[in-house]
């Protein structure tokens, strides 16, 4: 397969112009062919990159890789050495090459590091022995045991949903009821209540870690905005030796081909 056919299925391939059969053989040829999964890594990155450019950075960037020669003829696209504005781009291009694929293909291994989010024994502060002096005490030591006691997880959910409307700006009744959310598989509203945490609030490295998980379970999308956004999480966490879960994500990353 000569370079001007890998470019042409490709760009066929993520403009969603080849025929169901014909996806499905590619998909295939990329587990086989080292040079197309090369060239299809490159491809989906610089679109990525492209996506985060304004429109003269853009253009720019497409001139550059269109007139840069090497010996007496221009690269092909997915050869290219991409040359991405500023160091902090460029190292996240360099993170991205292994974030590329679909969940579905991410295999044995992905789903087992995720399945570690659900059984993750996450502690709260709140004691078993507290008082109940009036109904709000009441209320938070029964979701709160029903928690350490794994209950079916519809009665947990219910507890942590009624705290969490009684006393919407506390954190550990929101990350405790979408960790529950997860649990039970419900990943959208565990999506909404993870997403957009306060900065260096508490529960925030956890809340990204099984945010990670919940994005990744739900969607297998490869170019989606939502597995993009995991994908920056993850480079984030990767990022910060100091994070509570620097091990997992770079498992994680490891783990997807």
């Amino acid at each position: 397969m000569n370079n001007q056919t890998i470019d042409q299925r490709i760009l066929q391939y993520l403009n969603e112009e080849m025929s169901s059969e014909e996806m499905d053989q590619f998909e295939q040829d990329l587990n086989t062919n080292p040079d197309l999964k090369e060239a299809f890594n490159a491809e989906v990155v610089m679109r990525y990159t492209l996506l985060q450019m304004g429109e003269e950075e853009k253009t720019l960037q497409r001139q550059i890789q269109e007139t840069q020669i090497s010996n007496k003829k221009i690269r092909p696209i997915w050869r290219h050495p991409y040359s991405i504005p500023g160091l902090a781009a460029s190292v996240a291009c360099l993170f991205l090459i292994y974030l590329v694929f679909p969940q579905e293909d991410h295999g044995a291994q992905l789903e087992q590091l995720l399945a570690q989010i659900e059984n993750a024994p996450f502690q709260h502060t709140y004691s078993n022995t507290m008082g109940q002096q009036d109904s709000r005490d009441s209320l938070v030591k029964v979701a709160y045991d029903l928690y350490d006691q794994k209950a079916p997880l519809k009665s947990t959910i219910q507890a942590f949903q009624d705290l969490h409307e009684l006393e919407p700006d506390n954190l550990s009744h929101r990350f405790f009821l979408a960790f529950s959310l997860y649990k039970d598989k419900q990943y959208d509203p565990a999506i909404a209540l993870l997403q957009d945490w306060p900065e260096g609030a508490d529960y925030e490295e956890r809340a990204e870690y099984v945010l990670v998980g919940a994005i990744l379970k739900r969607n297998s999308s490869v170019l989606s905005d939502d597995i993009l956004q995991a994908k920056s999480i993850l480079i984030e966490i990767t990022n910060n030796p100091e994070h509570l879960f620097h091990k997992q994500a770079k498992e994680i990353m490891d783990a997807l081909p």
